[in-house]
């Protein structure tokens, strides 16, 4: 599900970096982004995460019940 009904432009894809710069711009300190990846099946996809970690990223495992969303955990 897209929230554009679409693929994004480019021009419409949100730019992490600028959002990072003025978070630690704002606070004064460092800004980390982190990933929350779902990782209820016990796996997860490494390379993915090393491509996380290689852009300054924190991927952050959830798990969760089976009623419960991975979503929910997160926030």
């Amino acid at each position: 599900m897209s929230v554009l009904g679409r693929r994004p432009n480019p021009e419409e894809r949100p730019r992490w970096d600028r959002i990072l710069s003025y978070a630690s711009e704002r606070s004064g300190g460092d800004a980390r982004g982190l990933f929350f990846l779902n990782a209820s099946s016990g796996q997860m996809p490494m390379g993915f995460v090393q491509a996380l970690l290689a852009m300054g990223y924190r991927p952050i495992p959830l798990a969760s019940d089976g009623d419960e969303k991975v979503v929910d955990v997160g926030i």
